[in-house]
């Protein structure tokens, strides 16, 4: 048999191995995550968060739906460059960690946000050295706050959250100053276009209750997945 079948062969077996790892460690890790990460600094954990018998995220049919996901995403990225696959997939595991935090507990905890920034190392290859991730994330921090403090001058109020800001700030690192403004763009449409389904459902439903917040996580996690995956090779390539 073809050394080159059999070696591709195993990558892909390996690929599906990892996915379904990382599927139910998304649940598990989540579960097991320390009470104090899903709260506000001056604030004490719930009863509820710190109980290792409750689920914060139920095993069904999450752990089978995340290991599905990731099987989809790593085959894709694996046919390309198997390094950037790796430091890929852990970026993408840890957005779906920070989105299921946002999602439930509007919170983005700290560690997993240094993670993240910390998986820029992986594509310093990809880049013309360590400079230029730097140059990424402090581009990205300088458009995020000056939006973050338009907003606060216009409305009075906090219109994006500190951890918003710091998540952001770690996509600059990884993406760069092309990939920021990509996804800060891309994740603002991505909002509006969900808030208008959803106005447009509340008027349909009236019984159906809006919220107050919505969570920014999982819109620049969707695009930093797009981005990544389909749209990386447009400045690195």
């Amino acid at each position: 048999m073809n050394i080159d079948l059999i070696f591709k062969i195993f990558i892909y077996g390996c690929a599906v191995f990892f996915s379904i790892l990382q599927g139910n460690a998304a649940v598990y890790l989540f579960n097991r995550m320390p009470a104090e990460w899903l709260c506000d600094y001056d604030e004490d954990p719930s009863e509820e968060l710190k109980s290792r018998d409750v689920q914060r995220v139920k095993s069904m049919p999450w752990k089978y739906l995340f290991s599905m996901l990731f099987i989809v995403i790593n085959m894709t990225l694996i046919r390309e460059d198997l390094q950037f696959a790796i430091a890929t997939s852990l970026v993408l595991w840890l957005l779906l960690e920070l989105s299921i935090a946002d999602v439930k507990y509007n919170i983005l905890p700290d560690q997993l946000i240094i993670l993240l920034a910390v998986c820029s190392i992986g594509f310093i290859p990809y880049k013309d050295g360590f400079w230029e991730i730097l140059a990424g994330g402090i581009i990205a921090f300088v458009i995020i706050f000056t939006i973050a403090l338009i907003g606060k001058l216009s409305y009075r109020n906090n219109t994006m959250g500190g951890g918003d800001i710091k998540l952001f700030t770690a996509i600059g690192f990884i993406c760069g100053s092309f990939g920021s403004f990509f996804i800060l763009i891309g994740s603002y449409m991505l909002l509006a276009l969900h808030a208008i389904f959803l106005l447009v459902y509340a008027v349909v439903k009236p019984e159906y209750k809006l919220r107050e917040y919505m969570p920014m996580a999982p819109y620049i996690s969707i695009i930093t997945a797009i981005y990544l995956i389909f749209y990386w090779d447009i400045q690195f390539k």
